[in-house]
């Protein structure tokens, strides 16, 4: 499969002379890289972590659950939106790292 990328971002793009039986690996190769590369969307933090174990630096992730837009920093996932603080409530702890300085979490009983 003759592969070409812009310029750019990397974008991947087959080749003018590319037979039309590898178009299914081509689609399949531009859905793998676009998908990192926009929001991605997950139910919970621990959905996030299983379907994205190396997250690299950039991606976007919408935390559903929490309505929480986050950003990977190369080492850790840091909340972008909303913006803290933010006030949680729980019967537990909050064991995720959504927090930011500021933040307030009370206990329910």
């Amino acid at each position: 499969m003759g592969m070409l990328y812009t310029t750019n971002q990397a974008y991947p793009y087959p080749n003018v002379n590319e037979p039309l039986n590898n178009v299914n690996d081509w689609l399949y190769a531009f859905a793998l890289y676009a998908e990192v590369r926009g929001v991605q969307r997950f139910t919970t933090q621990a959905d996030l972590s299983t379907k994205r174990p190396t997250p690299t630096s950039g991606e976007l992730a919408w935390i559903s659950s929490d309505n929480v837009l986050q950003v990977y920093d190369g080492s850790t996932w840091k909340r972008v939106y909303p913006p803290a603080p933010m006030v949680y409530t729980g019967a537990d702890s909050p064991a995720s790292s959504l927090g930011a300085v500021g933040d307030l979490y009370v206990k329910s009983t």
